[in-house]
C-alpha cells in the first residue's frame, strides 16, 4: 500500500513546501502593509504641522510686512516735514539728523547747543 502512496506522499509533500513558502510570502506583506500605514499616518501628521507651520509664518510675514509698510507711509508722511543735512562739528547731535525745514531757513531754531550761534 505503501508503494502506491508514495507518489501522492510526495506530491502532498511538494503541496506543504510551497504553501509554507506562501504563507511566509503572505506574512512578510502583510508587515509591509503595516510598516506603509504606519509610514503613511506619520507623513500625513509631519504634513499637518508642516502646513500649519507655513500658515503660521506666511500669517507673521503678512504681520510684518504690514507694520513695514505703516512705517513706510509714516515715512513719507513725514519726509516734507524733515530734510537732512551734514552735521555741524560740535554743535549737533550725532544721533538726530531729522531737522525741521524751517529750522534750517537761516539755521534759526536748528538743534545744537542752547544759546550758540552756528557757525
Amino acid at each position: 500500500m505503501r508503494t502506491k502512496l508514495a507518489p501522492w506522499e510526495k506530491k502532498v509533500g511538494e503541496a506543504t513546501g510551497r504553501i509554507s513558502v506562501l504563507t511566509a510570502e503572505r506574512d512578510v506583506l502583510a508587515r509591509r502593509v503595516e510598516d506603509a500605514k504606519k509610514r503613511l499616518d506619520a507623513a500625513v501628521k509631519a504634513l499637518a504641522a508642516a502646513q500649519q507651520g507655513s500658515a503660521a509664518r506666511d500669517k507673521h510675514i503678512k504681520e510684518l510686512e504690514a507694520s513695514a509698510n505703516k512705517c513706510r507711509c509714516a515715512i513719507e508722511v513725514s519726509k516734507p516735514m524733515c530734510t537732512t543735512r551734514a552735521l555741524r562739528p560740535g554743535l549737533d547731535d550725532p544721533h538726530t539728523r531729522c531737522v525741521p525745514v524751517s529750522a534750517q531757513e537761516g539755521d534759526r531754531g536748528a538743534p545744537g547747543r542752547a544759546g550758540e550761534q552756528p557757525g
